[in-house]
């Protein structure tokens, strides 16, 4: 209708109106070819106004156009998009609007500078009626910037204005993680969770990808949820000459190779789960067992209280501090300041996949503060392959290990390195809608030869049973 009516006599006001259909139908060149036949300095300041919204309406959309390539490509995006900015500004000089407001701080966004695109959005929102989409993206700037707390409120109102926005239950959660608000957190992923029935998919990658996400949000309520957490294991070493190593209580890993044990965490409200950041009170009861048997040596328990930290979100690294009761008459009575770091891919649950790779690698190293004074150094490294066996519940992990113990200070010194072949069975159990797999049993055989060992080679056969609850 605007080009039948420009075809008839040409009419400078229906030129903005003309270009704007023209670039919603696609046809930006023709868009910019109508715009140039008006002279912007013969318009009143609003009509002005208009033709430079116009402008940078169509320069936004030749910079979406553009394909994610080469440097000179990003370069021609960026040239756009600062385009678009400018004329959105010399809009806003002209006639001030909310709308125009929030599609600068779109264009800023669109650009990677969401610090240059909340004054803006801020604007937007305080000029103008209240719109949840321009406060969900005010929210989501803020998050980019570090603001959690600005950033969920932003979002929660929009939220609140619209519960049609499926997407922001799922958003506004990780934005409660960082805020450390867990239960809101938990309440919000629940919610996401019920809500990915009706996310829109086409295909059997998106259904996919709308899994995936649903088994992230289910992973990370297990996580928020959590505040006891139980283990208990036992290793039998199978053999005579080379078994019994180490202390004469098992203070760090591997420090004995026919040893058992529990251990109890509990992670306090609020400070418990920061973000990733882990703050537990622990207590472990460790003894050796008898040769070739899951009997305790009495004479070598301990008992353990103290305190976890995992200081890092984005490392599995843990610093602890325990106080040992020695109960076995070999035991002794100390403090044991630890240290652990370990790196794993391929450990989870993959649903759906038949098999995948599967490395770790895991460092221990404890010292006792009181006499006698000793170091405990303890490393492993396995690399293997999964095997998904039953029901995205149970995996069988054969791999190839090494593995080093070593021990000095006023007790007794070893050092040992051995290398062999061993076969991981988990089973997964404790999942309903809300949560992941939240315990598992496993058992490990190992046959082993050692590479060194300050008390003598010899084949080594072991099995290890761990309950995770």
């Amino acid at each position: 209708a605007w080009s039948a009516a420009q075809a008839l006599a040409f009419d400078a006001a229906l030129a903005v109106p003309l270009a704007r259909e023209q670039r919603l139908g696609g046809d930006l060149d023709a868009a910019q070819a109508t715009l140039a036949t008006i002279d912007p300095a013969s318009l009143s300041p609003v009509a002005h106004a208009a033709w430079l919204d116009e402008r940078a309406s169509i320069a936004r959309a030749e910079a979406a156009r553009l394909p994610v390539g080469d440097a000179a490509t990003a370069e021609r995006r960026d040239e756009l998009l600062r385009a678009s900015a400018r004329d959105l500004e010399q809009a806003l000089a002209l006639e001030p609007t909310p709308d125009r407001e929030y599609r600068l701080g779109l264009v800023e966004v669109d650009l990677g500078e969401p610090e240059r695109a909340i004054p803006a959005l801020e604007r937007s929102l305080a000029s103008g009626p209240f719109v949840p989409e321009h406060a969900a993206t005010l929210g989501y700037a803020y998050q980019s910037v570090g603001r959690y707390e600005d950033a969920g409120r932003e979002l929660a109102r929009s939220l609140d204005t619209d519960r049609d926005q499926l997407p922001l239950y799922e958003d506004l959660a990780y934005v409660r993680v960082k805020e450390m608000r867990n239960d809101d957190a938990i309440t919000l992923l629940e919610q996401a969770i019920d809500n990915t029935p009706l996310y829109p998919a086409d295909d059997a990658a998106e259904r996919a990808a709308i899994d995936e996400r649903r088994l992230a949000m289910r992973r990370e309520v297990s996580e928020l949820s959590r505040s006891f957490s139980l283990l208990a294991y036992t290793s039998i070493c199978f053999g005579t000459s080379n078994c019994e190593v180490g202390a004469a209580t098992p203070l760090s890993a591997g420090a004995s190779k026919s040893q058992g044990g529990v251990e109890l965490a509990y992670r306090p409200p609020v400070i418990g789960y920061r973000d990733g950041r882990v703050f537990e009170v622990i207590s472990r009861t460790l003894f050796e067992q008898e040769v070739n048997s899951i009997v305790p040596r009495g004479q070598t328990t301990v008992i353990t209280l103290g305190v976890r930290y995992k200081p890092l979100s984005f490392v599995d690294g843990y610093l602890s501090a325990e106080r040992l009761f020695g109960v076995g008459s070999d035991a002794q009575s100390n403090v044991l300041l630890r240290g652990t770091l370990g790196w794993q891919q391929g450990y989870a649950m993959q649903p759906g996949v038949p098999r995948w790779w599967y490395t770790t690698l895991y460092g221990d190293v404890a010292r006792t503060v009181a006499a006698p004074h000793d170091w405990f150094f303890y490393g492993e490294a396995r690399q293997g392959m999964t095997f998904n066996v039953y029901g995205d519940r149970t995996m069988l992990t054969p791999h190839l290990y090494a593995r080093g113990r070593f021990q000095t200070g006023d007790g007794s010194d070893f050092q040992e390195v051995d290398l062999g072949l061993g076969v991981v069975l988990r089973w997964l159990f404790r999942a309903d809608e809300y949560h992941d797999y939240q315990s598992s049993a496993e058992l490990l055989p190992r046959v082993g030869y050692d590479a060194y060992n300050s008390d003598g080679r010899d084949l080594t056969v072991s099995l290890t049973a761990i309950v995770r609850f």
